[in-house]
């Protein structure tokens, strides 16, 4: 009798100790906040647009995104699984009155999230205990080439779904057409080619935008809420191993030029 007593006390102490140790991987994997989320539900229910987003950058606190017709950003706090978000900052652009309605809601709920759930990919915002956003961690790769100086500014992202381009500082104005799913997966081949991940030890060949004598470039991945980017270069003379994807991306925009 006594045995089996012993025998049972362990087993329960085993069980015990196997269950906080989930516990604590549970907890942990919800206390950061990383990548760029898609948001699918707001206030409890879905929403007439599909194409709102919340980035977190966990290593500087930064957090920015679109909400529906202007594109904001700020700073963030964690403490735990709770959060903290603003002051905030957002562009100018009149939208129909369908997005400015979305928008001026988005913003005042964001204003009021005070903690979060994040597992698998899966984000929940709340008030309190009740839940204002749900929302993805978008994987899809995101492509931006950005050359400026003085006077001259150019900005070009592409995804799966659209390419936008800029000319504007402040991005008040963007221009956007629907991403052909040829130039997409042409795009992508290029990218496959090459190592993301080395992207920031890549040497610029020349460097004379530190004089102003040419603007200075950049190319950044994003990859499953990751952000990969390579140090200034000279426009119109990248690193050997993403001259294609470069030149890729440039001839792109002029589909949004023609568009």
């Amino acid at each position: 009798m006594k045995y089996y007593t012993i025998l049972l006390t362990l087993i329960s102490i085993s069980a015990c100790g196997h269950s906080k140790n989930v516990t604590t991987m549970d907890k942990d994997s919800q206390k950061t906040l990383n990548g760029q989320f898609m948001i699918h539900q707001m206030n409890g229910s879905k929403l007439p647009l599909t194409d709102l987003t919340i980035t977190f950058n966990d290593s500087i606190k930064a957090i920015s995104g679109y909400s529906g017709c202007n594109r904001f950003s700020g700073s963030y706090e964690t403490e735990g699984n709770m959060l903290k978000i603003g002051p905030l900052a957002s562009t100018k652009m009149a939208c129909s009155n369908d997005r400015n309605a979305v928008e001026t809601e988005f913003l005042r709920l964001l204003g009021l999230v005070n903690s979060f759930e994040n597992s698998n990919g899966q984000l929940i915002l709340k008030t309190d205990n009740t839940e204002v956003f749900k929302a993805s961690l978008e994987n899809n790769m995101t492509i931006t080439y950005q050359a400026a100086t003085r006077g001259f500014f150019e900005k070009i992202w592409i995804n799966q779904n659209a390419i936008n381009f800029s000319n504007d500082y402040n991005l008040k104005n963007i221009n956007q057409v629907n991403c052909p799913s040829k130039e997409w997966d042409d795009l992508i081949n290029l990218v496959q080619k090459i190592d993301v991940a080395m992207l920031p030890n890549l040497e610029p060949p020349t460097k004379t935008n530190q004089y102003d004598a040419a603007p200075g470039a950049t190319l950044e991945i994003g990859l499953q809420g990751k952000v990969y980017k390579t140090a200034v270069f000279d426009h119109g003379n990248p690193p050997k191993s993403i001259e294609d994807i470069v030149n890729k991306v440039l001839s792109m925009k002029k589909l949004v030029e023609k568009g």
